[in-house]
């Protein structure tokens, strides 16, 4: 991000960028969003956000344990539990921008690498283009390992018995919505939506999280038996 930066219990983390233009048809999110995830591992963490530029003023939803103000570009959050919560900043001449921040629970389950089941992403960045399906050739699981941005927009068809997991993030504005370019069905043909699956059984979604997505961030339709847990839209 070149606004915001966070530090937790005074280390340095990534925020990932938002997609700072219009890119929006309904004429909102025009400064796009910041992320930042990382594993809650303590009985208290604190937060010190800084920013760039001055605020102007900034609030923070839902309400956390402390807030602190401590100059126009730092602010302090002090957290006792792992929350999710949203940074609204808002600068002079350019409005808001928002900033997410997810302090995970520490995850339990165990990702075989190895798996021949399984495509593991490791960090770094994955480049798969429009309507990739990851599930050919036996994968069942995609796993995005934390640090791992996959930029790619997902198409599956038919598909039973598959999950998307893991602490990474997909990252779709290389993919403009739907209405810059094609009619208006063709948006409904799921070629364009962040991630569409069809006629499907005994899906999964679970821990990832996906910035700037074209069209809708996840559709399922037809499909039966599916589980989306703690996802970061």
């Amino acid at each position: 991000s070149l606004l915001f930066d966070l530090a937790v219990n005074g280390r340095d983390t990534f925020v990932y960028r938002g997609f700072e233009e219009d890119f929006n048809k309904y004429g909102f999110a025009k400064k796009g969003g910041h992320y930042v995830n990382f594993a809650f591992a303590h009985t208290e963490v604190v937060l010190d956000i800084t920013t760039t530029r001055p605020m102007t003023g900034f609030s923070v939803k839902p309400d956390v344990s402390s807030v602190e103000q401590l100059s126009p570009t730092a602010i302090r959050v002090t957290l006792n539990q792992p929350r999710k919560f949203l940074l609204t900043a808002e600068f002079e001449d350019e409005g808001e921008n928002w900033f997410v921040i997810s302090a995970e629970a520490p995850g339990t389950e165990v990702i075989d690498p190895e798996d021949p089941s399984v495509l593991y992403l490791g960090p770094g960045v994955h480049d798969f283009g429009r309507a990739w399906n990851p599930f050919v050739d036996g994968k069942k699981t995609l796993y995005l390992a934390g640090g791992a941005v996959v930029t790619a927009t997902i198409h599956c068809v038919g598909q039973d018995g598959v999950s998307i997991l893991g602490d990474g993030l997909f990252a779709q504005a290389f993919r403009p919505h739907a209405k810059r370019e094609d009619p208006l069905q063709t948006e409904w043909l799921g070629d364009c939506m962040g991630m569409y699956f069809r006629d499907c059984t005994n899906l999964r979604f679970e821990g990832y999280a996906v910035i700037n997505c074209p069209s809708y961030q996840l559709e399922v339709a037809n499909c039966e038996n599916v589980v989306i847990r703690n996802i970061k839209l």
